[in-house]
């Protein structure tokens, strides 16, 4: 999905201090070995953050898959750029991992995400020597967990986790067209709506809600002052509610999903009261006109 300018401007905005705290610690790190946490619960947030921070600094950066299991060498990887002169004197240069959301952290026990962290915490006292140079961690509410359970000592190297957030307006049009984009491709499939399969990605139309950010989505909803709850709508709620329930029911979560489903349910028929009082009101009033 292409985010317009003036989201862009709000989100960039809504950050700011945010952002400032990350550069200050990248310029205090130059030269040197040191760990920065940036916490982002959403792919395309993160995304947004780093194109504005390429702007200020030189970025290398090294993309973690299910496939990495050892972050080290993983980080090893590195182009030689950071071990050269910079580009330009004016920018500060960095290491920036992003992707441990995306290494297994179920199915088999210890998952890979749990050795991968517990390696890394035994390796610690290697990093400063192989990396002089600033690393920023970008982790979520998941992986962070993980770390402060895994890697205490190697989460020990950093401050505070730097955390970014959408504004609440634009989480929810995001929400509005990856909820849309979803349920046109559960229309669109060829074996119509199947609720125990997976929907393929899309080149034309947004990435469906991924499992991981919907429930992170509902969290923040879920925390939100009352004064901003009409800005979410009963509609919205109910179609988020439906594809947790969704997503749930793919994991074998029947009894949970079926839970979700009946919170959707709940919402899609408050939404149709309101709307044939609402139809009421008005046909009254066109009466009364009369």
């Amino acid at each position: 999905m292409t985010i317009v300018s003036e989201q862009y401007l709000d989100i960039v905005t809504y950050n700011r201090n945010a952002l400032n705290n990350l550069r200050r610690a990248v310029v205090l790190g130059q030269g040197q070995f040191s760990l920065i946490l940036a916490r982002v619960n959403y792919q395309q947030l993160q995304d947004i953050l780093l194109t504005e921070l390429s702007e200020h600094l030189q970025i290398d950066r090294v993309r973690l898959d299910k496939t990495t299991k050892n972050l080290r060498s993983a980080m090893e990887q590195v182009p030689l750029s950071l071990e050269q002169p910079p580009e330009s004197a004016d920018q500060d240069r960095v290491l920036m991992v992003t992707g441990l959301e995306d290494v297994p952290s179920e199915g088999e026990s210890p998952s890979v995400l749990e050795t991968l962290l517990r390696a890394a915490n035994l390796g610690r006292d290697g990093l400063p020597k192989r990396f002089p140079y600033p690393v920023v961690l970008w982790v979520n509410d998941t992986v962070l967990q993980s770390l402060n359970r895994y890697a205490p000592d190697l989460k020990s190297f950093s401050a505070t986790p730097i955390r970014f957030e959408y504004p609440i307006r634009s989480l929810i049009k995001v929400l509005r067209e990856q909820a849309a984009d979803t349920f046109s491709q559960i229309l669109d499939t060829d074996k119509g709506i199947v609720l125990s399969h997976r929907l393929p990605l899309s080149s034309s139309i947004t990435e469906p809600l991924a499992a991981r950010e919907l429930t992170f989505a509902l969290r923040q909803l879920e925390q939100l002052p009352k004064e901003h709850l009409p800005l979410v709508g009963e509609e919205l709620l109910a179609d988020l509610l439906f594809l947790q329930g969704r997503n749930l029911h793919q994991q074998g979560e029947l009894i949970r999903a079926r839970g979700y489903y009946e919170k959707s349910l709940l919402q899609w028929q408050q939404t149709s009261d309101e709307a044939t009082v609402d139809s009421s009101a008005a046909g009254s009033s066109f009466t009364d006109l009369d």
